[in-house]
């Protein structure tokens, strides 16, 4: 048998320092193939031939309101924000523009979508709704308990939802509804239910019969289990 090894040739470009600063901190490709990249210095575009930079400017003027950059971020429907410490900003691509929404509370961190005209948004700290079409922040949709919960990151895939909390919990939801809170060892260990198995790994479910309360058989052995 032969082995076929495919060579992947990698092209680097050095990026100024002056444009983005010397860390750069977020990087992000929009729908048409370019690339963003953020610093502590602003903003640098780069579609292949060539740079555009973004600098701290009049934010009433559709400038950029803020250098330190957070994150960069593409929307499900093609749209770019940007997390910066004085807020959030979308790029208007047509004018060549942002508009800038002041924050809710602290620094934007993390931004991801949930429908078309909603984000979900971690400001200082605490879970916001964006509304992308009114511009304004909100915590009326968010279920009860995450209102207030102390939060540091999420990660979204389709209609799944994982959100880590800085007391070291983990928060997993589906299509707008908690499954579980919990430690990632009891969210491993005693999943929920069935989705939240299956959300943290198909090694999670194997096929077996409860024999009675506490007692589970497979693979032709019985075992002693906690429920």
């Amino acid at each position: 048998n032969m082995l076929n090894i495919a060579v992947l040739a990698f092209l680097f470009n050095s990026i100024p320092i002056e444009t983005t600063g010397a860390t750069i901190t977020t990087i992000c490709q929009d729908e048409t193939g370019t690339m963003w990249f953020g610093g502590q210095n602003g903003i640098t575009r780069y579609d292949g031939c060539r740079y555009m930079t973004f600098h701290q400017g009049g934010k009433d003027n559709g400038g950029l309101p803020d250098i330190n950059i957070q994150k960069i971020f593409r929307d499900d429907w093609g749209k770019v924000w940007i997390c910066h410490l004085s807020g959030l900003s979308l790029y208007d691509e047509k004018q060549g523009k942002f508009v800038n929404i002041q924050s809710p509370e602290g620094v934007i961190t993390d931004i991801t979508s949930l429908s078309e005209n909603q984000l979900l948004v971690l400001a200082g700290g605490h879970l916001w709704i964006f509304d992308s079409d009114r511009k304004i922040f909100s915590k009326e949709l968010l279920p009860r308990n995450l209102a207030d919960m102390p939060a540091w990151s999420f990660y979204k895939k389709g209609s799944n939802l994982m959100i880590g909390c800085t007391d070291g919990r983990i928060v997993v939801m589906n299509n707008g509804y908690i499954q579980q809170i919990g430690t990632p060892i009891e969210i491993y260990n005693e999943p929920a239910n069935r989705y939240v198995a299956k959300f943290i790994g198909e090694s999670n479910i194997i096929d077996g019969i409860m024999k009675k309360d506490y007692l589970v058989s497979f693979d032709d052995k019985e075992f002693a289990c906690n429920d």
